[in-house]
């Protein structure tokens, strides 16, 4: 392919990419996140790609990025929810994870192939994907009935029950083990499993002790995915249709870099409870975002609860409760939990950039000198 034909497809990319976004938030012009199965610049076959800036260039919110200056308690979070980090500044989002998507107000999901849990939206194909509504997804401030601290060492669906279960004050098992049969094979090792009867979705995880090239897991017969290299997931997908038997194949030349696997059932009746609960609980939440600023107002009538929030926290950021500033508690050291006062509580979040006011001091500073120097040297030269 020459380069005026690659700049031509990269062309018909965008425009299929930027129509489809623009028809996505006229469909629903609401605040929630986007994500994506599938980017631009991704090989076929292996799920992995280092493109995961669109959201910068088509403008709609996220939860993959590609940054040089990451903050490390977002990357962490997404890390102990799923999405693994790589090289300390990429979240790794190939896949829709629902409980993490739902609980980051992932509302909607493009991607070639389809989901369970997921439900296609009769809007336009683009570049081969779908649009797909999460009909899990939570506000982007929702109320909450406790904030979960760290994971300290519970695995990602170990956490993400924690996590649902501070929120709604139960113990909602969301996932749960599936059981497998470990059986060697030319190519490495099959994890066969049998998929109960119900709504269930299967989610799996690897753990590597070491990289290993040339590493592939076959999902089932109907996926192909690079695996513990660079770029590649921790946590996937496993496609199935209806009960029966599945597998997860391991093919690898070094199977002893690879611990257990965490194989488990995601209960899609659990996570709608769980979901819906939180929902209920947050009727009548208002939230307006304009000019850097957010602003929500919550009319508490009970016990202890808190506006749970996606915003990450940062040292810049200034909240208000009432009219007081105050210290929000932080889910997993990251996202902005504040508790409530019974009644009604005025909430406002602005975030102020850090030494700001001396920057601009310093700036003008530096134009002030190097004016002064460029004056005297015209003038004595």
């Amino acid at each position: 392919m020459n380069m005026f034909s690659e700049v031509s497809v990269y062309q018909k990319y965008v425009k299929q990419q930027s129509s489809q976004i623009t028809a996505l938030k006229n469909y629903d012009a609401g605040y929630y996140r986007i994500s994506q199965t599938k980017v631009k610049g991704e090989e076929d076959n292996i799920n992995i790609t280092a493109n995961y800036n669109e959201a910068y260039g088509f403008n709609y919110w996220s939860i993959a990025s590609y940054i040089s200056s990451p903050s490390g308690t977002q990357l962490k979070l997404l890390s102990d929810l799923g999405y693994r980090t790589e090289g300390d500044r990429i979240s790794i989002v190939n896949t829709s994870i629902l409980p993490t998507d739902s609980l980051l107000g992932v509302k909607y999901v493009l991607s070639p192939y389809p989901i369970k849990g997921l439900e296609k939206v009769s809007l336009q194909k683009a570049n081969e994907k779908d649009v797909y509504k999460n009909p899990y997804a939570l506000p982007l401030g929702f109320v909450s009935l406790g904030v979960a601290k760290q994971a300290n060492g519970l695995n990602v669906f170990d956490y993400e029950n924690e996590v649902y279960a501070q929120a709604t004050a139960a113990t909602p098992e969301i996932f749960k083990p599936l059981a497998y049969e470990k059986i060697s094979t030319k190519k490495g090792i099959r994890y066969e499993f049998r998929l109960p009867a119900g709504k269930y979705s299967v989610y799996g995880s690897l753990p590597w002790k070491w990289s290993v090239d040339g590493t592939r897991l076959d999902l089932n017969g109907k996926m192909q995915q690079v695996y513990s290299t660079w770029l590649s997931p921790s946590v996937f997908y496993v496609p199935t249709a209806g009960k029966g038997n599945g597998y997860v194949e391991l093919q690898t030349d070094d199977p002893n870099a690879f611990n257990e696997p965490q194989l488990y059932l995601l209960d899609l009746d659990q996570l709608a409870q769980a979901t819906n609960k939180l929902k209920k609980q947050s009727i009548g939440v208002e939230l307006n975002v304009e000019n850097g600023k957010a602003h929500f107002i919550v009319d508490n009538k009970q016990g202890k609860r808190y506006l749970q929030t996606t915003i990450p926290y940062e040292s810049g950021w200034i909240v208000k409760l009432n009219g007081k500033e105050i210290m929000p508690e932080l889910l997993d050291n990251t996202l902005m939990a504040i508790p409530l006062e019974k009644g009604r509580n005025n909430i406002t979040m602005k975030y102020r950039v850090i030494h700001l006011n001396l920057g601009v001091l310093l700036t003008l500073v530096g134009i002030i000198l190097l004016s002064g120097t460029w004056y005297l040297t015209k003038k004595y030269k």
